[in-house]
Formats: structure tokens, C-alpha cells, sequence
């Protein structure tokens, strides 16, 4: 209910009752971690490992931690250890793709697939995939990719938007692109980053005309 101060205290009070009681110390990390008291987060989760030095949600969120601290190597480091301690641990295997992905390491696509091991439909997933490898202009792998979420989310703008981009700059299929644009606007006809997608792909044919509307 965003009651920071009477969640702190509540917990704190659990603590002062229980003073091994795992669960209060991550929430207490947790409500750190949100107001970026980064050393008090590290202050509690190192409570807890030294209660239960295999608590996976401790190095899930000491990773968090890093991360917000921009230190990715820490915070891969961190991940790591929480998938070694629960090799079902969705959000782990995720933050290592996305991590590993802002340094285009292709290692991120074996963390996603062992994402997609523990949840094989998620659109999150499905989309990260498809956006590293456009990052990398691997414009086939990222088509597959992109049509295999449509499959699952066929109503995800996004994937329609970079599907959109995808065939304007890597493929000059220009038609293909502006379907891409137009299903994206027909699912949010408020989406700005369609109407800028398909003016450019307009304006990029010589159709001015429609550039502008």
C-alpha cells in the first residue's frame, strides 16, 4: 500500500522477535533496493546467506543490487550463483540474457532458452530473444523469432513494430513493412512509435503524401 515507513518498521519489529527470520530480512532488502539504499540492501541479504548460504533469492537480488549500481559483472556474477542454487529460477535466467545481451554476448540466448525451459510461452522471453538478434542484424533469426511470439501474442505491437523495422532496413521490403506498422496501429491506435515507423517507411519510398498524414 506504499507505506514504506510502516512496512520498515513491522519488519524490523519481526526481526527484533525472530532474529533468523529469512523472510523479513529479503523484504527488508527489498524495501532498500526500492529507495536505493544500496548498502543497507547488501546489509540484510548478507543476514540471510549467512543464515542460508544457498538462498537463491538472495543472490537474485543481490544481482538486482549491481545492477542498479551499474555493475554488470557483479551483478552477472550474482545471477549466476542464484541459478546454481535453483536451476528453475525464471527471473535469474532472464536478467543474465538481458545483461549478457547489452554486451552482445551470444551466450545471452542459452540463459534465455533455459528461461524458456521453465516457462516455454512467455512473451517477455520470446521478444528478448527476438530483439538481440535484430540488435545483432541477424534479420532472419529475428523474423522466426518475432513470428513465433505473434503465435503466442498476436496482439504484441511491439513485435509487429520491430517486424516492421526489421523489413524496412534490413530486408527494403517496404511493403511488408508497412504491414507490419499498420497491425502495430491496429492494435494501439495511440502507439506514436508506429505512426513515426510508417512515415519514415513512407517517406523512405518517395511517398511524401502519405509521410505526412
Amino acid at each position: 500500500t506504499n507505506q514504506t515507513g510502516n512496512s520498515k518498521a513491522s519488519l524490523e519489529k519481526c526481526l527484533s522477535l525472530d532474529n533468523k527470520n529469512i523472510d523479513a530480512m529479503l523484504k527488508l532488502a527489498e524495501l532498500y533496493f526500492y529507495v536505493k539504499k544500496h548498502d543497507k540492501c547488501f546489509e540484510y541479504l548478507n543476514m540471510a546467506l549467512k543464515i542460508d548460504k544457498y538462498n537463491s533469492k538472495a543472490y537474485y537480488m543481490k544481482g538486482m543490487n549491481y545492477k542498479e549500481m551499474k555493475d554488470t559483472a557483479k551483478a552477472i556474477s550474482s545471477m549466476q550463483t542464484a541459478v546454481e542454487q535453483d536451476q528453475t529460477y525464471f527471473n535469474a535466467y532472464v536478467q543474465l540474457g538481458l545483461l549478457n545481451a547489452a554486451q552482445k554476448n551470444p551466450i545471452a540466448i542459452n540463459y534465455y532458452k533455459n528461461a524458456l525451459k521453465v516457462k516455454p510461452n512467455s512473451p517477455e522471453v520470446w521478444y528478448a530473444v527476438g530483439k538481440f538478434y535484430q540488435d545483432l542484424e541477424n534479420w532472419d533469426k529475428a523474423i522466426e523469432t518475432y513470428n513465433a511470439l505473434l503465435q503466442l501474442d498476436p496482439k504484441n505491437k511491439n513485435a509487429n513494430y520491430n517486424l516492421g523495422g526489421i523489413f524496412m532496413v534490413g530486408k527494403k521490403d517496404y511493403k511488408r513493412s508497412l504491414e507490419y506498422f499498420t497491425k502495430a496501429l491496429t492494435i494501439d491506435p495511440a502507439y506514436v512509435d508506429g505512426y513515426y515507423g510508417r512515415g519514415v517507411c513512407y517517406k523512405t519510398m518517395g511517398d511524401k503524401k502519405n509521410a505526412v498524414v
